[in-house]
């Protein structure tokens, strides 16, 4: 893989904060990350941009990216634990 192809693999994940806002499943990303290559990055090859995409869904799935979207608590919500508020 080029250096160039882990460049975009990088900026990638650094933007799914925002790029993939509400995707909870790795198979949802796969379109968006798609279109956001075209956009971003038309320069690279077909066999490139299917490189990048599987990548950043296995980095982002490594980081429990999806689990996290998935209804799990966030760190920075308080957890309701069923005892009223004073």
């Amino acid at each position: 893989m080029s250096t160039n192809v882990h460049a975009v693999i990088n900026a990638a994940a650094d933007e799914a904060d925002t790029l993939l806002d509400g995707v909870v499943k790795p198979a949802d990303a796969r379109p968006i990350l798609k279109d956001w290559l075209a956009d971003n990055h038309p320069d690279l090859s077909q066999s490139d941009r299917d490189a990048v995409i599987t990548e950043v869904i296995a980095l982002l799935d490594e980081e429990d990216f999806f689990t996290v979207g998935s209804g799990a608590i966030d760190d920075d919500e308080p957890a309701d634990t069923g005892e009223p508020d004073e």
